[in-house]
């Protein structure tokens, strides 16, 4: 079976791009059981070209017709590959050395723990990268820009709602739902990534989508509650 398969989402930005896959292909190996997925969707500004010209080994390469958004393209990405554990990256993030080692290393400090996100050196500075149990933590959500999902959670809760064309307020519904059915979200604060604040899925600055995303993620979470009231989920919620 696939140990890891990593999912790494571009739009447009080839120079984030290629700032981007720099630092993953230095500090991280791609082989039989370690896989990477590159999923364009639909750049127009020579991503898609410099990617086909790239001979990568280990590396599959979509070519989206259309710009479904980063919600779908996501999903594209874990339905594609049936791994134990899937990684979810964009092209405005720059990883650090072991990288990958500090995601899996937390997630399997407990059986429940399903999402499992990294510190974001804009959010964050100064992280050292020193390792340690004391620095994962118990989170209401997690964003999506390098983060690890198990395939047990997959299975148990499935995958990001498409209500939500956006990154925005998917992934705090879908951690939500991880934790109503049980699930640990950590953040992981002795490791950090380097992001250039949502340039991957926001080409307006301020994402005019923000407010129709919070909308609809009122809406799941006032069913979700209900669920819960109705005790139809008895004894799963994680606060």
């Amino acid at each position: 079976m696939i140990e890891t398969s990593s999912i790494f989402l571009c739009y447009n930005r080839l120079d984030l791009t290629k700032w981007s896959l720099e630092a993953l292909f230095k500090y991280t190996t791609f082989d039989e059981k370690n896989i990477l997925t590159i999923i364009d969707n639909n750049s127009t500004d020579g991503t898609r070209e410099w990617l086909v010209k790239q001979n990568w080994p280990f590396v599959d390469i979509i070519l989206n017709k259309n710009e479904t958004g980063a919600v779908k393209a996501a999903n594209q990405g874990m339905r594609r590959v049936h791994a134990k554990y899937y990684i979810l990256l964009q092209n405005d993030m720059r990883v650090i050395p072991h990288w990958r080692d500090y995601l899996l290393t937390a997630a399997n400090m407990d059986e429940r723990i399903g999402i499992v996100g990294l510190d974001q050196e804009e959010i964050v500075k100064g992280r050292d990268g020193a390792t340690g149990n004391e620095g994962v933590y118990d989170v209401p959500f997690v964003g999506t820009v390098c983060t690890l999902i198990k395939d047990e959670l997959v299975r148990d809760i499935g995958y990001f709602d498409e209500d939500f064309d956006y990154h925005d307020c998917d992934d705090v519904e879908y951690c939500y739902r991880a934790r109503i059915y049980g699930w640990r979200v950590v953040w992981v604060t002795w490791a950090f990534i380097k992001d250039h604040l949502r340039a991957a899925t926001n080409r307006w600055g301020v994402n005019p989508k923000w407010r129709p995303g919070h909308k609809i993620w009122l809406q799941k979470k006032a069913k979700w509650d209900r669920l819960l009231a109705e005790g139809k989920i008895k004894g799963r919620w994680r606060p």
